[in-house]
């Protein structure tokens, strides 16, 4: 794995591990030919589901480098739920899940999606094995 990978991993990690008791959420963005996170606040009043304001989401969208949206499980597997999925398939955009409890990520992304498929190639030499 490349130094700026290892570094989003990290990113991604620590900001998880940040909030045992509530899921994090954010996007990850291409700059400069690197991903980066890009945080944004849950707005979900459930501590195990993430909402994100339509207003960053279509933001960062309209950037034209959003790569994924990002979240952490504080309960259960890296697996993405039927909800987690459903939402993925609405944005039209790749989710990338890390479980607290298995310290591993799951990527959903479909091939109709609106997204960089460099970038989130690149995104998928964080996952584990």
């Amino acid at each position: 794995m490349n130094t700026h990978l290892d570094n989003l991993k990290k990113d991604l990690v620590n900001y998880a591990e940040s909030s045992l008791a509530r899921e994090v959420c954010g996007f990850i963005c291409e700059e400069e030919n690197k991903l980066v996170l890009k945080k944004v606040t849950n707005m979900s009043a459930d501590n195990n589901l993430f909402s994100i304001k339509p207003i960053d989401f279509l933001q960062a969208k309209l950037s034209g480098n959003l790569v994924s949206v990002f979240h952490s499980h504080v309960e259960g597997s890296e697996k993405l739920s039927e909800y987690d999925k459903e939402n993925s398939e609405n944005c039209l955009c790749p989710f990338l899940v890390y479980s607290l409890e298995t310290k591993k990520f799951s990527l959903f992304d479909e091939s109709y999606f609106e997204r960089s498929e460099k970038c989130v190639n690149k995104l998928r030499g964080i996952l584990d094995d």
